[in-house]
């Protein structure tokens, strides 16, 4: 039998959501509250990376820029910030 999952979203608005994670029986596995800081610098990078990639052209290397944002949205996505 295939293992499923399911990913529902509670969206509040484009800073704002909630995460919950069961399994194809419905069973709970996981959820997590999600806010992210649009004061944050790297908080351009996720709403517009082609955007950021363009205003450090020429300061910063883009393969910087493009390094640190999965690793950002993994940890504000994941509840894993301290």
């Amino acid at each position: 039998m295939p293992f499923q999952l399911i990913l529902s979203l509670d969206y509040q608005n484009d800073t704002r959501w909630r995460w919950i994670l069961s399994n194809a029986a419905g069973r709970f596995l996981a959820d997590q509250d999600v806010a992210l800081d649009p004061a944050d610098p790297m908080y351009r990078s996720f709403v517009d990376l082609p955007g950021q990639l363009r205003f450090y052209d020429n300061v910063r290397p883009a393969e910087d820029v493009l390094l640190e944002a999965p690793g950002w949205d993994v940890v504000r996505f994941s509840g894993q910030a301290s």
